[in-house]
């Protein structure tokens, strides 16, 4: 079992990788990822499910189970100057309790079960409807730690589901546009999305024959000319985007902190 870290020295932000190869075994297993942190003083617990925050063992229907629960997007643990927000990837169920055998007690929504020790439950081989019997061979498991000066659940919640968006995507100009149900002049289609500023990217540029404008608060780059017949950009110089042009749409504010992480990364390996 391997985890490697990646931080940036200017961005209060942990990348940690649980990489795991498991041998054939008919034993009951399950594997945990501890996720209990000290912030000082009291803290609190918080999962997201729904779209609404919750602490698991109290915000509950008294009678429920309490052991394990899902989240939409993490969990974030609340101090009373800030707190941790931690985004599981690929494991979206989290147990909570001891790490030995113990009498199973359902909600009955008092303070101390949110205080219990919190782990990222990434398989096991008891539950044949969610994992698989046979939990050999290799994976890997992405998480995320953000420190944040929230102490409101949820807005705490709704940062940590603000830092999981995407940067961007990729698609075509009739999709990103679906009134655009043909090739426009720039003029025409400018006209029809309400963009007045736009930059034509020329021979000087990586993107030749690109057209680049913010658009909703994202920065959006079309190619007017489409493919060519060698799947090379073909660059007329014509002012005219095409219907089925490629579009790039990219949030400014977290390509920015995307690219301080990736060009300042640092890497440490713990190998257990």
């Amino acid at each position: 079992m391997t985890i490697r870290f990646a931080r940036e020295e200017d961005i209060p932000r942990i990348d940690f990788t649980l990489q795991l190869g498991k041998t054939l075994s008919d034993d009951i297993e399950s594997v945990f990822l501890p996720l209990t942190l000290d912030l000082g003083g009291e803290r609190m617990v918080y999962l997201k499910k729904g779209g609404e925050a919750y602490r698991p063992g109290v915000d509950q229907i008294p009678g429920t189970c309490m052991e394990y629960a899902m989240s939409d997007d993490g969990v974030a643990i609340l101090g009373e100057a800030g707190s941790a927000l931690i985004a599981s990837r690929d494991v979206p169920l989290y147990y909570f309790g001891e790490m030995r055998h113990h009498p199973i007690r359902l909600c009955d929504g008092k303070a101390e079960n949110n205080r219990r020790p919190v782990y990222s439950w990434v398989m096991n081989n008891t539950w044949e409807t969610n994992f698989k019997m046979d939990l050999s061979g290799f994976g890997e498991y992405r998480y995320t730690l953000w420190l944040s000066g929230e102490t409101d659940p949820e807005k705490a919640m709704d940062e940590l589901g603000d830092q999981l968006k995407c940067a961007g995507a990729i698609t075509t100009a009739n999709v990103l546009f679906p009134d655009m149900e043909e090739d426009m002049s720039f003029a025409d289609f400018f006209s029809l999305i309400g963009v007045e500023e736009y930059e034509y990217l020329g021979a000087d540029t990586v993107a030749e024959g690109w057209i680049r404008f913010l658009y909703q608060d994202m920065e959006v780059m079309v190619s007017p000319t489409g493919d060519g017949p060698d799947g090379d950009w073909d660059v007329t110089g014509e002012e005219l985007v095409k219907y089925n042009a490629a579009v790039s749409v990219m949030d400014p504010e977290i390509e920015s902190a995307n690219s301080d992480l990736a060009d300042a990364v640092m890497f440490d390996e713990t190998a257990a």
